[in-house]
């Protein structure tokens, strides 16, 4: 099930999605019955591209994702009770260390940067446990910590080893949050992810009672992008592959939701 959602899901990203439709419109148009109907799905393959390959759609619908958890910068940091907070739980993955290249080469972007945070975080804690959430099929379930990725990755950038508990059974936001469940009960902790992510984090982890506060990270959207906005930019007029990709990270986002709606954990702890 897990496979097969992942395939059906991919096939509505927006590239999949495109290409899809310009194909059936080309094959359609070869045949005399199908002639229009495939001009129509070729121009309308064309226009998706270009709508979500545009600068303004892609942050119009990435927006209310990021921005609806406030990052923690001095101010917010400054709020927190960090007499009651042990843990800070990452959600970073979990990947197998190849010896001969270094570690900040073998963790991914985004998992780098919420591993960054992380530390920053437990740097403003040093009393507090980071928790590395995240498995999936790549990750060796027996191995010692010293040759996951994450681990490595928090280790050399200064996290005492024996501050690090490692939960790599989970493989999608639904298995991180039952099992959080079972790890921290009504604890309050902070968790860290990417800022387009959090919404469907938090809501998870709300919906089995946990006492999450969010810790954004990993924006797509750049800062300058948000400062300037108001300001005449005529490369925002073109479509680009950065607005194509943050338009899929959007998407991804919102199916995981809807997907979470329909089969019950946001509505059953």
């Amino acid at each position: 099930m897990f496979f097969l959602r992942k395939a059906i899901s991919r096939l509505l990203f927006p590239l999949p999605l495109t290409l899809l439709v310009l194909a059936i419109g080309i094959a359609l148009s070869w045949s005399r019955r199908g002639n229009k109907l495939g001009k129509a799905l070729s121009l309308l393959g064309v226009g998706l591209l270009f709508v979500f390959s545009w600068p303004l759609t892609s942050t119009a619908i990435l927006r209310p994702l990021e921005s609806r958890y406030p990052a923690l910068g001095p101010e917010q940091m400054a709020s927190l009770d960090w007499d009651q907070l042990d843990t800070i739980v990452v959600f970073a993955g979990c990947g197998m260390m190849v010896e001969s290249r270094p570690v900040t080469q073998q963790v991914g972007d985004s998992a780098a940067v919420r591993l960054i945070e992380g530390i920053r975080l437990y740097r403003a804690c040093p009393a507090c446990t980071m928790i590395l959430s995240g498995g999936g099929p790549g990750c060796d379930l027996e191995a010692p910590y010293e040759r996951l990725t994450n681990y490595r990755y928090a280790v050399t950038l200064g996290v005492a080893p024996d501050d690090i508990v490692i939960e790599r059974e989970s493989w999608d936001t639904v298995d991180q949050a039952r099992i959080l469940r079972d790890m921290l009960g009504d604890e309050p902790f902070l968790v860290v992810t990417s800022a387009s992510h959090m919404p469907r984090t938090m809501a998870l982890l709300e919906a089995q009672g946990l006492n999450a506060i969010a810790a954004p990270t990993d924006y797509a959207i750049d800062a300058s992008t948000l400062v300037h906005w108001d300001a005449p930019r005529l490369y925002r007029l073109y479509p680009d592959a950065r607005s194509l990709w943050r338009s899929e990270r959007a998407v991804y986002e919102y199916l995981g939701l809807l997907w979470a709606q329909l089969t019950g954990p946001l509505s059953t702890p």
